[in-house]
């Protein structure tokens, strides 16, 4: 995810399911020296939450690098900014709602990643069904490790 935030240049990342800053903190590094750069994290876990603020700010990345508490699925639809770049890493069975949500997030070119699609295949199938019914973005499953993939989106 690091080298894809730097290859594509971006400038701002939403992370759906932060879980303790982990790929936050990474994200946050590939764009760290660009000009107005910004990554915003949605956890609902509180302890995971908490625990993602104190290595967000460990890192010295508190100033570009925001974190809401709650369910993503009732603040994405209150976002009014967009993003170049999209991780989403929450709750499998979800990742549908999450890129209908997501959609209207989207500035030109912006590329959607959805982690752990081959390694949950049940959780993840209603995405699978939903993305064969999109034809006006391109879509690629890439291996990662083992048994698993990330599907990575953006609009043709």
């Amino acid at each position: 995810m690091h080298s894809l935030a730097k290859m594509l240049g971006v400038q701002k990342i939403l992370e759906i399911g932060t879980a303790n800053g982990y790929s936050t903190i990474w994200l946050a590094d590939a764009i760290c020296k660009q000009k107005n750069a910004r990554l915003l994290g949605l956890e609902i876990s509180a302890p995971s939450y908490k625990k993602a603020l104190e290595n967000i700010v460990a890192q010295g990345l508190e100033k570009i690098v925001e974190i809401k508490f709650g369910n993503a699925l009732e603040i994405l639809p209150t976002l009014t900014e967009q993003f170049d770049l999209i991780f989403v890493d929450a709750q499998k069975a979800l990742y549908a709602d999450f890129w209908k949500l997501c959609k209207p997030l989207m500035r030109p070119n912006c590329v959607v990643v959805f982690d752990d699609v081959l390694k949950f295949p049940e959780k993840t199938k209603t995405l699978h069904a939903q993305m064969q019914r999109e034809k006006n973005y391109q879509k690629i499953i890439l291996p990662t490790d083992g048994d698993d993939g990330i599907l990575v989106v953006r609009q043709k």
